[in-house]
């Protein structure tokens, strides 16, 4: 699978959400990283400006975790997982103290638009 990215992150205020663009092959959807997830990342309150402007600072690596997720829910051509176990497949408990956002219980969700 080949994933891209488009530079079109923007705050979503009906859900709270960074959004981010990404296209595998010939489909599109939406990666939305609710405020919580960027209150690990900020030192600060995390408001929309401040949350847009961490995106910009971790997009590579939001950018992985998203193709990532993507990648373990084995898609079918409708976006939809063809095994719904695959979503507790490769799960581990974080080392640290810091949760693992990428994690399949994670936050960040992939949505087919």
């Amino acid at each position: 699978m080949f994933f891209r990215f488009p530079p079109d992150a923007r705050w979503n205020p009906e859900r709270s959400v960074v959004e981010f663009g990404i296209e595998v092959g010939e489909y599109e959807g939406v990666v939305r990283v609710p405020r919580r997830v960027f209150q690990i990342l900020l030192p600060e309150a995390p408001t929309p400006e401040r949350c847009l402007e961490a995106y910009h600072l971790h997009r590579t690596r939001l950018e992985f975790i998203a193709e990532r997720k993507v990648r373990r829910r084995q898609l079918t051509d409708g976006w939809q997982r063809r095994d719904h176990w695959s979503r507790f497949a490769g799960a581990s408990s974080p080392t640290n103290s810091t949760p693992d956002w990428s994690s399949p219980g994670g936050f960040i969700r992939a949505a087919r638009v």
